[in-house]
């Protein structure tokens, strides 16, 4: 599945989708205007979605330093995380190969890879402190996500499916 939209439209579909049903997390400069991170259900940012990648690693959506338990409501959690880029997903499916594994299953860590959404977007403008290309990778993910977001033209993206999770959104 591809389709061309701009970054709003799809934050917009993907808000009024899933709603208040889930966990929104987009990319966004940080106070000085230099770094990316990743706040939950704040404006769309587009100049941030073509920043490279944030400054928190992305495990840090599935191991929580805290969590509120009494409240917590498992059968309804969605994480929905827009802008990841390919360098993170590499680093996730190292993160898989160690948590989900047949001789051991972390299921905390199982429980909200099962419940997240991954969309990932193209580096348009890869930094000189990049290394993706000298490790193998590219500023592209090429696996790993369920939708990604390449840039094509100023405020539009090609949307395409990574996965059967992204094909049935």
């Amino acid at each position: 599945m591809q389709k061309v939209l701009s970054y709003q439209d799809f934050v917009s579909k993907i808000k009024n989708v899933y709603g208040e049903n889930s966990y929104l997390f987009l990319p966004n400069l940080d106070d000085t205007y230099t770094k990316v991170v990743f706040n939950e259900d704040v404006v769309a940012d587009e100049g941030a979605l073509n920043r490279i990648r944030m400054v928190d690693p992305l495990k840090t959506f599935f191991f929580k330093t805290k969590e509120d338990i009494l409240n917590f409501d498992k059968e309804n959690f969605l994480q929905i995380i827009i802008g990841i880029k390919s360098c993170d997903i590499s680093a996730l499916k190292i993160s898989d190969k160690i948590f989900l594994n047949k001789d051991y299953v972390d299921e905390m860590y199982k429980f909200y890879r099962d419940r997240t959404i991954i969309v990932s977007s193209d580096c348009p403008r890869p930094e000189k402190n990049c290394f993706c290309n000298l490790v193998g990778g590219q500023p592209y993910p090429v696996e790993g996500y369920d939708l990604n977001l390449s840039f094509v033209e100023e405020g539009r993206y090609i949307l395409s499916s990574g996965s059967k999770k992204g094909d049935e959104i």
